[in-house]
């Protein structure tokens, strides 16, 4: 402050008069004053141009890691981030009428998947989370059926498909479609609807374009639902009947 703003300056009632409340301070040349003001001068400069590495926070600390506020921790993308992951097989029955075919295992990459009947939506395995999932599933019990939509592949994957219905013969088949949940790289919960003795109620057909999709509808009598939860005890999947 000023030296001529001190305690004992006639001019201090006027000052109160005008602005009220005002504290005067008696200038100080003691050199330990001197000192004083060039570190209050210092550090108002580096307030001034952000050089500061202090940082005042109103938890009642200064800085990240301050007494009122917990450091934060990063998250890792896997634990921040649920992945899907969707498996589907049938498995053909031999054929009754040509000895020479026997039943084989067919994989079936799908992109989405929904329910004739059902709840008139479309689930894309990419973009989507268990509680549609098992909801869909539901349905799919319930009237019986699920239509699956196949991006094209490279081996002959189609034809395989087209070959189980036709006009004039209908082959069976057992039918298994598993959506995993992952978290932080660890499967921690499955979804598993599974039917035995499927069929193709149509004949699989392109639909959509660029590029198309396969489109199948499975039948079935009856279904199974499962639901699988990771056992950290006993370090496995443990399922149970939903």
């Amino acid at each position: 402050m000023p030296p001529e703003f001190t305690r004992t300056n006639p001019t201090k009632t006027a000052f109160r008069q005008s602005f009220g409340q005002i504290r005067f301070y008696r200038a100080d040349p003691s050199p330990e004053a001197d000192g004083r003001s060039l570190r209050r001068e210092r550090f108002r400069e580096r307030n001034a141009h952000g050089d500061h590495k202090t940082s005042f926070s109103l938890s009642g600390g200064t800085g990240k890691n301050s007494p009122g506020k917990k450091p934060e921790k990063k998250r890792s993308k896997d634990t921040e981030f649920m992945k899907y992951q969707t498996e589907a097989y049938i498995i053909t029955h031999d054929s009754p009428s040509q000895a020479d075919v026997k039943g084989e295992r067919i994989n079936i990459p799908v992109h989405s998947f929904e329910v004739n009947g059902g709840a008139n939506r479309k689930i894309n395995v990419h973009s989507t989370d268990e509680i549609s999932i098992s909801s869909e599933f539901e349905q799919a019990r319930t009237h019986k059926n699920i239509i699956f939509y196949i991006p094209p592949t490279r081996d002959f994957l189609a034809v395989k498909l087209l070959s189980l219905r036709t006009p004039t013969t209908i082959r069976y088949f057992d039918m298994r479609l598993i959506v995993n949940v992952y978290s932080g790289g660890i499967k921690t919960q499955s979804l598993r609807l599974g039917a035995d003795s499927a069929w193709f109620s149509k004949i699989p057909i392109p639909v959509g374009n660029t590029p198309p999709l396969l489109m199948a509808e499975v039948h079935f009598h009856s279904a199974e639902l499962l639901h699988g939860k990771f056992d950290r005890k006993r370090r496995k999947m443990v399922h149970e009947t939903m």
